[in-house]
């Protein structure tokens, strides 16, 4: 009797769709159950950056950059190899791959791909990254110690630019300019920014903050000064201050000295023609980038 069910059984199982099974509970009663349909494995590839998010230009591929790949289990497939002058690298099994223009992301998955149609691997993880960008450079000039071209490493802002340019100058000014070429023009780059390095204060922190993108060009300028000469107690040249006039011209040049009079002052300056004229001034006078202060010795 029990014999003749479980033939019963199979021959209904074999009468229902391809997935269906039987599931017998003590009773001797079956209820179909459907299967999950079988999935086909697919490439699983990862990257060193976050994949969800968008790639930035500073992951575009370029001549000259290292690229360091990584194959997950397999270190005999994994390479460090430098893009050629055609835009083109050779790796292991795979041979010729042309990479130039494309994210890190593109290449870990065409390296995946060829790698599993070739049938070498079976779901390959591939994971690639830019170690040295010589392809891309960002340039800083002016005041610094370092000044020149660097080549991009990873994610840089404005404060890591000026780093690895040594740090400011004795001479430089507060002040930094971004200049920026947009992207698919042969138009000269154009001033996109202007911040003042000022750490005591937040107001400029996320100018300060922001990324570097690839052939910015960092400038920065020498310090706006002025000079004080003649009868005051320490001539020389000084940075210039926020609403600088005469009064304090000689307060920082250590006052009038004991021969020098306060009503003899005259300032040189060069006009919008680049002559130099010469004024005289009072001590509300104001003094302005570039100035030359003099203070005359009194009449006895």
């Amino acid at each position: 009797m029990l014999s003749s069910f479980f033939s019963l059984a199979q021959a209904e199982e074999s009468s229902q769709l391809p997935g269906l099974r039987l599931k017998l509970d003590f009773n001797f009663s079956y209820q179909p159950v459907l299967s999950p349909p079988a999935k086909k494995a697919a490439p699983v590839l990862e990257n060193s950056a976050d994949t969800g998010m968008m790639e930035t230009r500073a992951d575009v591929v370029g001549e000259g950059d290292q690229l360091i790949i990584t194959v997950f289990g397999q270190p005999d497939l994994s390479a460090d190899v430098v893009v050629g002058s055609m835009g083109i690298i050779t790796l292991p099994l795979v041979g010729a791959m042309e990479v130039k223009g494309k994210s890190t992301m593109d290449v870990a998955i065409q390296f995946a791909n060829k790698l599993e149609q070739g049938q070498y691997l079976i779901n390959p993880k591939v994971a690639v990254r830019i170690g040295q960008q010589i392809s891309r450079n960002f340039s800083v000039f002016g005041e610094v110690v370092r000044p020149g071209r660097f080549p991009m490493q990873g994610q840089l802002n404005v404060l890591d630019a000026l780093s690895l340019a040594g740090g400011l100058t004795t001479r430089a000014d507060k002040s930094v300019k971004l200049l920026r070429k947009n992207v698919g023009t042969d138009q000269e780059a154009a001033e996109v920014d202007t911040m003042q390095i000022e750490f005591e204060s937040n107001k400029n922190s996320e100018k300060l903050m922001q990324k570097i993108l690839p052939n910015d060009v960092l400038v920065v300028g020498q310090q706006k000064t002025f000079y004080v000469y003649g009868e005051v107690r320490r001539p020389g040249s000084y940075p210039m201050e926020e609403a600088m006039n005469v009064m304090r011209v000689l307060a920082v040049g250590g006052g009038v000295s004991e021969r020098g009079s306060s009503s003899r002052i005259v300032i040189h300056r060069k006009d919008k023609h680049g002559e130099l004229i010469e004024m005289p001034a009072n001590i509300k006078d104001v003094v302005l980038p570039g100035d030359v202060v003099v203070v005359n010795e009194r009449i006895f």
